[in-house]
Order: structure tokens, then C-alpha cells, then sequence
């Protein structure tokens, strides 16, 4: 007996539009100039900076393109709104969280100019988020994020009371709510699941001219 369904599966829901590809087979370079372990977003884009700087590269991958994180995710980009939110800065002293959070600022506008220059088709969508309250001292917590982020990141956060929730959106569910902006959203089945996004890497890799391989390093753990 179990208490799944019978077409339970682990694997994301938009893997049924694109699942990750297969990694080609081949093999494993005697030596190169740089080895990248992981064929995620992160080391193929490394790979194409350096391949485009004339340096030998090869991608090791011991599972499908992308199988981990990269073709996992739900596919949206704070720009140092979760640092703030969640708490992550105080682990940092008052430096280094600045540091952190600069860096996550241009990596949101990395990302950005990354897929612009490189015409990957992402369905890039720069948005806004919101926060409901589920309770009136959850509200009370929104307002003071909003401050936070305006205060770390200069980011505008705008609170709508309960009144205004349901006046704008018919909804009177929550206790009010939080709207940020700054947040980028990507399609899943195209920048986080590799199959379609991989294939559009590879060809930036084959237009470098440069010795670049992606190959299987072997079967993961």
C-alpha cells in the first residue's frame, strides 16, 4: 500500500515540457587549461567566458545537463530582497553583509545582461512580488521588512492595508500585504530546465571556435 498516487513522480512538473538532455559521451581530456565540475547555469556560463578568452575548457557532468539546481528551480531572481528578509545578513558582520548584498545586486543585473547579450530565449520578465498577512502582527513583521529593504537595498516596498487589498484586488483573505519590485521571473521549462536552455549554451560554446567539451565524468553517487 502507498500513499501515493499511481502517477506520482519526483520529478518537476516542467520537466514534462523539457527534461533535462542527456550529457554527451566521450572521453575525459588527458589535460586542459580549466576543468568545470557541473553543467548548471554557473559553469556553463564560465565556460563560455573563458572559451571566448581562448582558454581550454571542459565541462565534466556525472548525470543529465543541468540535473541539479539549475533545472530545479522555480525560475525567480530577487536582487537582495531575501538576504534582508530572511535574516541572512546578521550572520555577516556590518562589511561583509554590505558586500553580500552589492553582489546581489549585480548578479541581478548580470543576469539580465547575460541573457540579452547572448539572445537566450528566458521569457525574462522584470515583475514585483507580494506578501500577504496572515495575521495582524504578520503585518506589523511586512512593514518592518519593507523599512529593512528600503533602508539595505533601496528598494521601495509598498504596504496596502487590508481596506486597500480589497478594494484593488476583491480579496479581503489577508490582513494587507506586501508589494516589492526588483524581482525577475524566468520560465521554468526554459532557463531552469536545461534541455531547451543547454542547447542554446552549447551553440554559444561552437560559435567560440575555442576547444570546449561537455562530457560525462561517470555515474553520480
Amino acid at each position: 500500500m502507498t500513499i501515493f498516487a499511481a502517477n506520482f513522480t519526483t520529478d518537476p512538473y516542467w520537466w514534462d515540457a523539457a527534461a533535462p538532455d542527456a550529457t554527451p559521451t566521450g572521453e575525459l581530456p588527458e589535460s586542459t587549461d580549466v576543468a568545470i565540475i557541473g553543467s548548471g547555469f554557473c559553469g556553463l556560463a564560465a565556460a563560455l567566458e573563458l572559451a571566448r578568452n581562448g582558454v581550454r575548457v571542459d565541462v565534466l557532468e556525472a548525470g543529465p545537463l543541468g540535473i541539479g539546481a539549475s533545472s530545479r528551480s522555480g525560475g525567480m531572481v530577487s536582487s537582495g530582497q531575501k538576504l534582508v528578509l530572511k535574516g541572512a545578513l546578521d550572520a555577516f558582520p556590518p562589511e561583509k553583509a554590505s558586500e553580500a548584498l552589492a553582489d546581489s545586486r549585480a548578479t541581478f543585473e548580470f543576469l539580465q545582461t547575460l541573457i540579452g547579450r547572448e539572445q537566450l530565449d528566458a521569457d525574462l520578465q522584470i515583475c514585483g512580488r507580494f506578501f500577504g498577512a496572515f495575521t495582524p502582527a504578520h503585518y506589523a513583521t511586512l512593514q518592518n521588512h519593507a523599512e529593512l529593504l528600503a533602508q539595505k537595498t533601496g528598494i521601495h516596498a509598498r504596504m496596502l492595508s487590508r481596506a486597500e487589498q480589497r478594494f484593488l484586488l476583491a480579496d479581503s483573505s489577508k490582513f494587507g500585504i506586501m508589494a516589492t519590485y526588483r524581482v525577475a521571473a524566468v520560465t521554468a521549462t526554459r532557463i531552469v530546465t536545461d534541455s531547451r536552455l543547454s542547447a542554446e549554451w552549447r551553440a554559444r560554446l561552437a560559435d567560440t571556435g575555442a576547444d570546449t567539451t561537455i562530457v560525462d565524468a561517470g555515474t553520480r553517487p
